[in-house]
């Protein structure tokens, strides 16, 4: 069964573009555009399906891009976020991170790899500032001034994990990648920048100046002005000290980071920044004929890097000017001739929103497919296996995910072998986790495996795919469901074995909070009336619009296999109030088979912006668009097949205006033969509190529900 977010994504790319950069409407005139008279050039860059793995493109105007190697990987064995520095010695050299290597080349061709100190960055801690995954993404500059290398990359102020809010730039000079300085922070910036988490740095010298081109890493709602921004800070040494970061270079409508500079043939400045939040992924470029700006948004074409996922385009890269010899030697050895050096490994990944599959009655499939929709042209046995430095991976993925994941012990994980038929592009391969192991073994946390994907030498696993196993455990008479952090996302109340129906309670807070007075009231209201009740208590979204629904979801479908334990239901119902009836109309908009009836308690349904909610719009889009919008709105997607509905609202609501949302809710379902009790309200505002008809009309809609 398709997740949650599944469907809703596949039905959001039916609205959106993809590629690499996110607008390719022009905003300033791309007619005609000088090209250097000198080589061009080279754009090295990783994409989400291929993460750590180094892709080329190349252009003569740094507008106008085309993708080397028929857009497959030009080295297998690089591993990091490329960023190529050309040396005082006219060498070009970049940092690998797994494992951590110096790589040396003459043409950006051919290149000698040698293995680099992990104490270089570790030795950070000494100042109280440690590395976790990827070195921080080391960044190199050559200072011809002084004739050394600064390499700049993030460290954290917690050991362990990837702490992003104290992330801070440190530096280390080198004239030879032999000897190093000790690490040292380069930024002491002051006043409302003094405490600003730093991530992504990179330097370059213009005129007599310095400029570190840096990301805002603080959250929006620390620096409503700045956060998840590209700003820059200037000095008139190399390492400083540097002004505070002036005004972002990007705008505020998608989190932008990984910087690149390079001066255009045309004299003006070009910063690209990747919106990582955004589907797809991709660079924006932002253009100047000042390094102070004011930046302005312009367009590029290219490269082609889709990469048969749902998140394709550019992402962690560097630009760089290459002469014409180098420009030349990378055409020629990038051509798609058998004479190039050309990766003959194909790509194999998993097909699975967040590479994520719960396990949630302890068993479930995950799609393996080739990527970019080939077929394979023999049969092609897989099996999944545990993923190299699991740990690292759950770190990151708890970071990434505000989850709170323990490492699941291979013993509890099965998976049974699988193949790709010729001609075939997929496969599904189940899997089995042992729910009484993880249940014995449970110390508060739920648990979670990385898994790799192991198809012989002709393919590559370039993703982490991540098995679920949720923890179900009966406390004091409620059973309590862990399945993303020590704080159980779901507690199931029920007295015996005779109840008819179920109510999944999803309580509101405008998405940034769970609403106590909702929770007490959904087991208050069903109290001893032969009613199951499960509240859901759901992740906050934070911009990542489809986690509320799918935590909400997952707990749907726990009840619908664990009916015959949990009161013995046969229907099951949702119920939300506010925010809460959003989520639970997102469910009944797109998976209306499971759900057989709604509750809608002054209810949240629109997410049309001159009639929503502005904080639960706000917390659910960073950044919203206008497919977002019209996928959301649960107004727009009632159909015959939805849920009957108890709809419940008071006409003096000043926090959710009732005749765009409830009322509007009400008037769809009437449209499409959906039966519903529509239950106004003259007083009451955004509670139920004064409603004297209620519960008892809602007792009396229930018996209806047969």
């Amino acid at each position: 069964m398709n997740t949650i977010k599944s469907i809703i994504i596949t039905i959001l790319f039916g609205l959106m573009t993809v590629g690499c950069s996110a607008d390719l409407t022009p905003k300033n005139d791309l007619t005609v555009r000088p090209e250097s008279q000198d080589g061009g050039y080279l754009f090295a860059f990783i994409t989400n399906s291929r993460y750590y793995m180094m892709h080329y493109a190349l252009s003569r105007d740094g507008y106008n891009w085309h993708t080397l190697n028929g857009g497959n990987i030009v080295y297998s064995d690089y591993k990091g976020h490329p960023d190529i520095c050309q040396g005082g010695d006219g060498k070009y050299y970049m940092i690998g991170v797994r494992p951590l290597t110096l790589w040396v080349s003459e043409d950006c061709v051919d290149w000698d790899v040698k293995p680099m100190d992990e104490e270089v960055f570790n030795s950070s801690r000494n100042i109280g500032y440690y590395c976790v995954s990827d070195f921080g993404a080391p960044k190199i500059y050559f200072d011809k001034d002084s004739e050394q290398y600064i390499v700049t990359w993030h460290a954290c102020r917690v050991e362990g994990i990837n702490d992003w809010q104290s992330m801070r730039t440190l530096y280390v000079l080198t004239k030879d990648f032999k000897t190093f300085s000790e690490p040292k922070l380069l930024f002491n910036f002051t006043g409302t920048d003094a405490e600003m988490s730093i991530i992504d740095t990179i330097i370059r010298k213009i005129g007599d100046k310095y400029y570190a081109i840096l990301k805002d890493e603080r959250d929006l709602e620390e620096a409503p002005e700045t956060g998840k921004t590209v700003r820059i800070a200037v000095s008139d040494n190399l390492t400083g000290p540097y002004s505070n970061p002036g005004a972002p270079v990007t705008t505020l409508d998608l989190m932008r980071e990984a910087p690149m500079f390079v001066q255009l043939p045309d004299n003006r400045y070009a910063i690209f920044a990747e919106s990582y939040n955004s589907r797809p992924f991709g660079y924006q470029m932002f253009t100047s004929d000042s390094m102070e700006g004011p930046w302005v948004e312009n367009s590029f074409v290219g490269p082609v890097c889709n990469d048969g996922t749902d998140r394709p385009g550019a992402r962690h890269g560097c630009i760089i000017h290459v002469p014409e010899n180098v420009y030349q030697a990378l055409e020629n050895g990038f051509n798609g001739n058998e004479t190039s050096i050309i990766d003959s490994k194909k790509d194999i990944g998993f097909d699975m929103t967040d590479n994520t599959v719960y396990a949630l009655d302890g068993t479930a499939e995950i799609v393996v497919r080739l990527a970019n929709g080939q077929k394979a042209t023999e049969d092609i046995p897989v099996n999944l296996i545990p993923a190299e430095d699991p740990k690292d991976k759950i770190a990151i993925y708890n970071n990434k995910y505000g989850s709170s994941f323990a490492l699941m012990d291979e013993s509890a994980f099965e998976a049974a072998s699988a193949v790709i038929k010729a001609e075939e592009n997929s496969v599904a391969v189940k899997v089995k986790v042992n729910l009484d192991n993880l249940s014995q073994k449970f110390a508060g946390k739920p648990f979670a495996l990385p898994v790799a994907i192991e198809a012989g030498e002709k393919y590559r696993c370039l993703t982490t795919g991540f098995v679920v196993g949720p923890v179900i455990r009966k406390e004091d008479g409620v059973v309590k469901i862990y399945t993303y952090g020590s704080t159980p996302t779901a507690q199931v109340y029920y007295s015996d074995n005779s109840n008819s129906k179920a109510v999944l309670g999803i309580p509101g807070g405008g998405y940034g909070g769970l609403a106590e007075g909702e929770i007490a009231h959904f087991k208050e209201v069903f109290q001893n009336k032969g009613v199951t009740v499960a509240v859901v208590y759901y992740r906050m979204p934070n911009g990542n619009y489809t986690v509320p629904a799918t935590d909400a979801y997952n707990v749907l479908r726990l009840m619908t296999d664990n009916r015959d334990k949990w009161g013995g239901y046969s229907k099951i119902g949702v119920m939300g109030g506010s925010a809460g009836a959003h989520v639970a109309t997102t469910l009944s908009s797109y998976i209306p088979e499971m759900i057989d009836f709604q509750v809608l308690l002054y209810p949240l349904i629109t997410m049309n912006p001159q009639h929503t909610h502005w904080g639960s719009y706000g917390a659910l889009f960073k950044p919203a668009t206008k497919a977002l919008e019209d996928a959301f709105s649960s107004e727009l997607h009632v159909t015959s097949k939805t849920p009957p509905a108890y709809i419940g609202y008071s006409l003096d609501d000043d926090v959710v205006d009732p005749i765009y949302n409830g009322q509007a809710y009400a008037r769809a379902c009437e449209k499409n033969g959906v039966p519903y009790l529509e239950k106004p309200h003259a007083t009451g505002g955004h509670w139920v509190g004064s409603w004297t008809d209620y519960p008892t009309s809602l007792y009396q809609w229930l018996e209806t529900i047969k």
